[in-house]
């Protein structure tokens, strides 16, 4: 049995070591083929509007992923300044299924161009600094183009801005391009969704696109354990996870953690205290094989 003073003894040499899990549903830097994503311009002609190419992955260093070994990235971008037509320009993702996710995040990273380093008045007039992102959720894939039907997630501002020419050009020398990285998230509550990108006058590189969701990682605390969990719907949301005692053990009261928006655990010592005694015949052994140090129950 577990006295009080091996309790508190555990609880002071083995701490509870904290990470977040996060589960990507999209990166656009390792796509290795075209995105090909649907567009839809303001006059219909598909070759206005929205854009895609490639570029070298080693341009932008403080933006490559760790372990990737892609050395193209895919990029989209617009810029309808000197069109004389309203601009209206829609960019939209295929379907994606939410697995797990009850909340996902949308990371986004992006170049935008100063509207005071255009030279005609008609130019300056018409600029913009922002675009807006819009998600649609749906049970199954299907195209919906009716973009009144798409939720704004918000509109999107840069903090730093390009100052020279713009458009497929731009890309090429990433002396034109200075980077924004956002991350906006949004509950999710069907089957599976869409993202759009709306452009009303601005010239844009989206540089890439992340879509990801947070877990509260499986953690094993003395003879509990707690297994993996989605974080809530909304940051301010703690989902509360019921706690399993281990084999040979068992359980004198009910064990809780609680999943944090962030993706961490948070324990009430009280909760856990006193939740799981070895059975009968067995006692205690610290696990060599856990990352953690979890308890075993051995037979004695």
């Amino acid at each position: 049995m577990i006295d009080k003073f091996f309790f508190v003894y555990l609880f002071t040499i083995y701490p509870i070591v904290q990470t977040v899990k996060e589960v990507v549903i999209l990166d656009t830097r390792e796509a290795r083929d075209y995105l090909n994503w649907y567009k839809m311009s303001g006059n219909g002609n598909l070759n206005d509007g929205w854009g895609e190419l490639s570029f070298e992955a080693k341009m932008f260093p403080t933006l490559l992923l760790p372990s990737s070994t892609s050395t193209l990235w895919r990029t989209q971008y617009v810029c309808d300044i000197t069109s004389e037509r309203r601009f209206d320009n829609w960019l939209r993702s295929p379907y994606f299924k939410r697995q797990q996710a009850q909340r996902i995040e949308i990371e986004l990273g992006f170049s935008i161009r100063d509207c005071s380093t255009f030279q005609t008045p008609n130019e300056i007039r018409s600029c913009r600094e922002t675009f807006e992102l819009y998600i649609h959720e749906n049970d199954q894939n299907y195209d919906n183009h009716l973009w009144s039907s798409y939720k704004l997630v918000d509109i999107i501002a840069g903090n730093r801005f390009t100052s020279n020419n713009y458009g497929s050009q731009s890309v090429a020398n990433r002396n034109n391009l200075t980077v924004n990285v956002k991350t906006r998230g949004v509950s999710i509550t069907k089957n599976g969704f869409y993202i759009a990108f709306r452009d009303q006058g601005a010239c844009i590189s989206l540089l890439y696109v992340k879509i990801f969701y947070r877990l509260c990682e499986e953690k094993s605390i003395g003879l509990i354990h707690f297994p993996e969990t989605p974080t809530g719907a909304y940051l301010t949301d703690i989902v509360e996870r019921d706690g399993i005692c281990s084999i040979n053990s068992k359980m004198i009261r009910k064990p809780l953690g609680f999943c944090k928006g962030n993706g961490e655990w948070t324990f009430q010592e009280t909760s856990l205290h006193d939740s799981c005694h070895c059975q009968q015949g067995y006692e205690l052994l610290i696990d060599s094989n856990s990352k953690n140090n979890s308890l075993l129950s051995r037979a004695i």
